[in-house]
């Protein structure tokens, strides 16, 4: 599974259409305003936004000036291999050095170039999907703590608890708690 369509699965979409558009010089498309929340990316070029009736749009604009991300990462022809064999096996105990075989560089290239495009060095940025993966599966409660270290990569309860204390500030046993006792809300409409 490609690194976009993994981050999205963890949201729990309930409609998703992926489509591509090559195109130049002066165009124009016209759409409905969503019912829900609508992701588009530009990764090439510019392009002006603009939703009737609403005052809708979350708007990032230039990128590549303003800050890093894992989106420039999977911009990037060099180094988007290496994030999609992290997003396809993040239990898998990386290496830089894996990584940048993968990524054909070299450790120190990988490193500056993953963490000025990323924002996190490559360990780093595999510590948080990981969290990110724990926090959806913590809150929907289906699972045991064992099994989610497991899952994730984590040779032991205590060092999945303690990386998850690191990145979100509480044991995964009140994350959990914290998610399940606040109410469910349905969303506007539904």
């Amino acid at each position: 599974m490609d690194p976009l369509s993994s981050v999205l699965r963890t949201l729990h979409p309930q409609h998703v259409l992926f489509a591509g558009l090559r195109a130049g010089q002066a165009w124009a498309l016209a759409f409905p305003p969503p019912p829900g929340i609508k992701f588009n990316a530009v990764v090439e070029g510019r392009c002006w936004l603009s939703v009737e009736g609403l005052p809708q749009a979350i708007r990032l604009t230039d990128t590549q000036q303003t800050f890093p991300n894992w989106l420039r990462v999977l911009s990037d022809h060099q180094l988007a291999p290496a994030i999609q064999a992290i997003h396809a096996d993040p239990a898998r105990r990386w290496t830089v050095a894996e990584l940048a075989a993968i990524a054909r560089m070299s450790r120190s290239t990988l490193a500056l170039k993953f963490k000025t495009r990323a924002g996190l060095a490559p360990l780093e940025y595999i510590t948080r999907w990981r969290m990110w993966l724990a926090t959806t599966a913590l809150s929907r409660g289906d699972q045991t703590i064992s099994a989610l270290a497991a899952q994730l990569g984590y040779l032991s309860d205590s060092a999945f608890s303690h990386a998850f204390r690191r990145v979100l500030g509480q044991s995964p046993r009140a994350y959990r708690a914290l998610t399940q006792a606040v109410p469910k809300r349905p969303c506007k409409g539904s």
